[in-house]
């Protein structure tokens, strides 16, 4: 299993705006899905450079990825009606994906949102997307091992590995087991 880096995120998936839709459309077939789960993609803003690269990730396994900047019924500034909206969309999706970057872990609302999507989603629904400037660990954030992380697996294949697991579903059954 190995460690995506930011530039590896760069090069695994097409950013989602240009992902085929006809490919998502045959995946979800092939897993039996009619309609795409949605995930909810926590993230720092200060990610945007590879956002769109984990949403063309998602969206080719299977999921459609939502995110709040993208969202036109977001409020334009971050008030509590912000945070009651995010935690109606957490509610609403069946999984829910931390892109678990240096940026991500010192930011206000990522902490926020993941311990709300953990109390409301479970450990079995969330899963990690560590993404590193480079091929180093993470300090001083070790409450991220209770939960499931997204890695490529030695077939250049993404699977979700439970904590402390060398196997785990794939990328595409873990998004589709959310129906």
């Amino acid at each position: 299993m190995a460690i995506i880096t930011r530039s590896d995120l760069k090069g695994i998936a097409p950013p989602y705006r240009s992902f085929s839709e006809a490919r998502a459309g045959e995946l979800r077939k092939s897993a039996g899905v009619t309609r795409k789960p949605q995930v909810f993609l926590s993230h720092s803003h200060r990610d945007n450079d590879v956002v769109l690269n984990a949403m063309g990730l998602l969206a080719h396994y299977g999921g459609d990825p939502y995110v709040d900047w993208l969202d036109p019924g977001m409020p334009d500034r971050t008030d509590a009606q912000t945070a009651q909206s995010i935690k109606a969309k957490i509610d609403s999706c069946a999984r829910f994906v931390l892109l678990a970057s240096e940026r991500a872990l010192v930011s206000r609302w990522v902490p926020w949102e993941l311990g709300f999507g953990d109390a409301r989603k479970g450990l079995d629904r969330i899963a990690i997307l560590p993404v590193r400037e480079s091929d180093s660990e993470y300090s001083g954030s070790e409450y991220l091992q209770i939960y499931s992380s997204i890695r490529s697996t030695n077939d250049y294949d993404y699977a979700v590995f439970p904590p402390g697991q060398s196997r785990g579903p794939s990328l595409q059954e873990w998004i589709a087991e959310s129906r």
